[in-house]
């Protein structure tokens, strides 16, 4: 199982626990790693394009859970569920189209009240932790 190290401009961090199911899409984030973008925010979804393309495949879906982390193969991006988004019912986020869940991530380190100057939207991805 690989996982993954996400960075935020605001000390937040998380892990993920990327699919044993070797899919394609992750085969092609790991191929990329590590890398650097800048997110963008719709409600609480965070978003980054995704430097790599990867046909749809499995069972995609865009009802979604808190902590989701899902790679969206129609606009080559990877989306980060902290809360609900325009299209969510209620407390749960909903994606804009199908989307592959990689699991839930997992809170590595909150941002202190030191960072909270700092931007979110700068951000960095790396394999570990």
């Amino acid at each position: 199982m690989s996982k993954v190290s996400m960075n935020f401009g605001n000390g937040l961090q998380i892990s993920v626990a990327l699919p044993e199911d070797d899919t394609r899409s992750v085969r092609a984030l790991l191929g990329v790693l590590p890398l650097r973008s800048v997110v963008r925010r719709w409600g609480d979804e965070i978003c980054f394009d995704a430097p790599f393309h990867s046909e749809k495949e499995g069972n995609g879906r865009v009802d979604m859970e808190v902590g989701d982390v899902a790679f969206w193969p129609d606009g080559d991006a990877i989306a980060v569920f902290f809360g609900p988004t325009p299209l969510g019912r209620g407390k749960k986020p909903r994606a804009t189209a199908r989307a592959i869940s990689a699991g839930p991530y997992r809170r590595l380190r909150k941002s202190s009240d030191q960072s909270q100057r700092a931007p979110l939207w700068k951000f960095s991805m790396r394999e570990g932790h």
